[in-house]
């Protein structure tokens, strides 16, 4: 160094693996996005919403205590039925013959006639009743009906959409009231859930309110009868 020249402290050395945390941090923030968002099944997002639900559930299995306590009956409501009119947009639910509540619906996004095969986003006529119950479901609760039944079978087996042997498959579901096979061309995964009643929007369930759904979470457990009509 010349005499009367200044001395600066030097640099320390810009190191390139200084920028790999960040990158990875973004990297993994990402994921976190798209799992939340994408995969309904994500376990993150499960669990905020089982806490929520199982937060819900308790607020409503006490309003609906009330509701039933002033119309003088109680959990659990004996010979419970469902019955649906899509033409009315209404779903009624029965104790015995004594009525105890209606609710609105939403169907399928092709709401007019019945549901004949996979995809044709129609909702089901006939009798069906609860074979599965899911509450984890993407609509909030889910109760699966028994669609196909024999008769949606045996047409399907006449326009040749199943085999025989499909065909007697869901006729033994049927009468072991169990869950007939849902992955054949007649479709399935038809139920009744929650995510709202304002619209026909589903592929072919019947969508209520999320708090109407949870009344009938506590009401309709497996094996619960369930007419659809058209009108």
């Amino acid at each position: 160094m010349k005499p009367g020249t200044k001395s600066f402290p030097k640099r320390f050395p810009v190191k390139k693996n200084i920028f790999i945390f960040p990158v990875l941090f973004i990297f993994c923030l990402g994921l976190i996005i798209i799992t939340w968002n994408k995969f309904p099944g994500g376990w993150i997002k499960n669990r905020f919403r089982a806490n929520a639900a199982e937060s819900k559930l308790k607020n409503t299995e006490q309003r609906y205590a009330d509701f039933l306590k002033e119309n003088k009956l109680a959990l659990p409501l004996k010979d419970i039925s469902i019955k649906i009119i899509k033409s009315e947009r209404k779903l009624f639910l029965y104790s015995g013959a004594q009525p105890i509540k209606t609710y609105r619906i939403g169907l399928g996004r092709a709401p007019r006639e019945p549901k004949k095969q996979e995809g044709d986003k129609k909702t089901p006529v006939g009798e069906y009743y609860v074979c599965t119950r899911n509450e984890k479901s993407s609509f909030h609760l889910f109760l699966g009906l028994s669609y196909p039944n024999i008769k949606d079978a045996q047409r399907g087996l006449s326009e040749g959409l199943i085999t025989p042997d499909e065909s007697n498959q869901i006729a033994e579901a049927i009468n072991k009231k169990e869950k007939p096979p849902w992955a054949t061309k007649l479709g399935g995964w038809i139920g009744i859930h929650g995510s709202g009643s304002n619209a026909d929007w589903t592929l072919g369930c019947i969508a209520l309110d999320d708090e109407d759904v949870e009344e009938l979470w506590f009401t309709a457990p497996l094996g619960t009868p369930v007419v659809i009509f058209e009108e």
